[in-house]
């Protein structure tokens, strides 16, 4: 087995990975922030929430400004890699249920953490972010 050679050069402000120093083979860039680890493109299901990988994001929303305005806000914060899902609460979404979302707009992010209203920072995808909305919104479930 060959041995992968991890770098990450900076370039524009974007992280870039490079596999393999011999044939010089690059991909897209994974996230704006050169602190977070990138991970290795041909392993399927290497994203965890807990190590700075990109994350699943899911809004419910109905019409109104704030609603708006957050979804503007996440879409501009957010990386590349990470999904953003929306869903309009006229709609009833089963999601909206499991979640047992009571207020909009509620932001789900990785099943592990539950924002009801505007957080009380800047959304911008960076592990600090996600470990303060982790200590300050943790979803709690009713039994």
């Amino acid at each position: 087995m060959k041995a992968i050679n991890y770098q990450q050069p900076v370039r524009r402000n974007q992280v870039f990975v490079k596999l393999d120093t011999a044939t010089e083979e690059t991909y897209e860039p994974i996230c704006k922030s050169p602190s977070r680890k990138v991970p290795d493109p041909r392993v399927k299901n290497s994203y965890s929430s807990h190590t700075g990988m990109p994350h699943r994001i899911e809004v419910f929303t109905g019409n109104c400004p704030l609603c708006r305005s957050l979804l503007d806000d996440i879409e501009a914060g957010k990386c590349s890699g990470c999904s953003l899902v929306s869903y309009d609460m006229s709609e009833n979404p089963p999601q909206a249920l499991h979640y047992e979302v009571g207020v909009v707009p509620t932001v789900v992010i990785d099943g592990e953490i539950k924002i009801e209203g505007k957080p009380d920072m800047p959304f911008v995808c960076d592990n600090d972010t996600y470990a303060h909305f982790r200590k300050k919104y943790p979803l709690r479930m009713r039994p």
